[in-house]
């Protein structure tokens, strides 16, 4: 799928590595060792938690577990892009779609930026530790946002799973 096709039209808040696709208005990252890498190609405005500093790079508080509605604050939850999420509310999305979520190994395999740190389950496995609290958050402190995990084999549970090209044709409105 051409996603920046599909995403022109949408607010796209990219994490890591995701900053290349044509369609990311906004980036998130939490890790300076990752920015210390790609820094020189990011050109769009970036959101980050980590001690990096930079051009385009906006540094916020980063806050405790769950979610954040302290605009000056992100509840980061050991991952970058549970920061998005927290990003995502704090600028007023009613709907998010989650992508590339997957949470786990594939074929013994990370999507996530292995070029930088070691990735192994236990490591999937911490970040999910989060991801209850931080849906309870959102329920609370945001009931009116809906979150979409598009990635159908993701072990990322507590938000509802679509197929994407329902998620993008706005289908995902009730239960």
């Amino acid at each position: 799928m051409d996603l920046d096709a599909h995403l022109m039209d949408k607010v796209v808040i990219a994490v890591n590595d995701a900053y290349s696709f044509k369609c990311a208005d906004l980036l998130f990252f939490g890790d300076a060792i990752w920015y210390r890498h790609h820094s020189k190609d990011i050109t769009i405005p970036a959101y980050t938690t980590s001690t990096a500093r930079g051009k385009n790079v906006a540094n916020i508080r980063r806050a405790g577990t769950g979610v954040s509605s302290d605009p000056r604050a992100i509840a980061f939850n050991n991952n970058s892009g549970f920061g998005a999420i927290n990003l995502a509310l704090l600028l007023g999305a009613k709907k998010i779609v989650l992508l590339g979520f997957d949470m786990q190994m594939v074929d013994g395999e990370a999507n996530w930026h292995n070029n930088i740190r070691r990735t192994t389950d236990n490591t999937y496995k911490g970040f999910l530790r989060f991801s209850q609290n931080m849906a309870l958050g959102i329920k609370t402190s945001f009931p009116e946002v809906e979150v979409i995990n598009a990635c159908p084999s993701s072990k990322l549970e507590p938000f509802r799973k679509m197929d994407l090209q329902r998620a993008l044709r706005g289908e995902f409105d009730g239960k």
